[in-house]
């Protein structure tokens, strides 16, 4: 038995349904679906066999006997059909198929957005951040796999302690990430990137220090921050500069 499978890919110009010449499947009739484009020409003659042409959509310019007609139909469940019906020996041609504005709409890939593009910032945030989890950054694979599609972000560990995804706003942000000394409070630097990646920091062994510092710099501005738990109500602090994304509980 000789016809199209549904899920077999579909190739411009004729595609064969039912093969007469193998199996007419009680049909006594070859059927298929004529994919063409613009400036596609499509000529039949067979001296046996009459052959009708039936417009799905688009715009084509049917051609026989030195008759021409044009035909156009957006889309083949609210409009009229057309059908050309030629006798046998008769020379039919579709010259010149037009997509419409659906199809050449249909046949242009639709940008994917980018998911960081629908974090809702407001003016004068430079970056997101969230808490991740303590000691382990459990809620790191729902970000990882909504906004990186699931790639690994890196980690940098400043302590064992907390986990917060930080994501600079700028792709082309410079970031420094500083390890903050208590006893003589100063800071070193770490880690430095110029990429505007986002990452993930571990930090904060002590309730009531934190030992990392988050340097942004975009746009000729400079931001510094240390992501934090409150001691006075459990809130995550991220800075004034910055959307907090945390989705989880601080006591979990």
């Amino acid at each position: 038995m000789a016809y199209m499978n549904k899920n077999a890919e579909l190739k411009n110009g004729y595609n064969a349904y039912i093969d007469s010449s193998v199996d007419d499947m009680g049909t006594q009739m070859d059927v298929g679906l004529l994919l063409m484009e613009a400036g596609d020409t499509y000529v039949y003659e067979d001296a046996k066999k009459e052959v009708a042409i039936l417009l799905f959509s688009g715009s084509v310019t049917y051609e026989w006997d030195g008759k021409k007609v044009e035909a156009d139909r957006p889309d083949c469940f609210h409009h009229d059909a057309y059908c050309l019906l030629a006798g046998c020996g008769t020379a039919a041609q579709t010259p010149d198929a037009t997509p419409t504005p659906a199809q050449e709409a249909a046949a242009t890939p639709t940008p994917t957005p980018d998911p960081l593009s629908t974090l809702p910032y407001t003016d004068g945030q430079l970056y997101a951040a969230a808490y991740l989890g303590y000691q382990a950054p459990t809620d790191l694979d729902f970000f990882q796999q909504t906004y990186f599609g699931g790639r690994e972000l890196p980690v940098h560990h400043i302590s064992d302690g907390d986990f917060y995804l930080i994501i600079p706003r700028d792709p082309n942000a410079t970031v420094c990430l500083y390890k903050n000394d208590m006893v003589t409070d100063s800071k070193t630097l770490f880690y430095e990137q110029t990429n505007g990646d986002a990452f993930v920091i571990g930090c904060n062994v002590s309730d009531i220090f934190p030992d990392v510092t988050v340097s942004i710099t975009s746009g000729g501005e400079t931001v510094d921050f240390s992501p934090y738990i409150s001691l006075k109500d459990g809130s995550v602090q991220v800075g004034a500069r910055g959307l907090n994304i945390t989705r989880i509980s601080t006591s979990s």
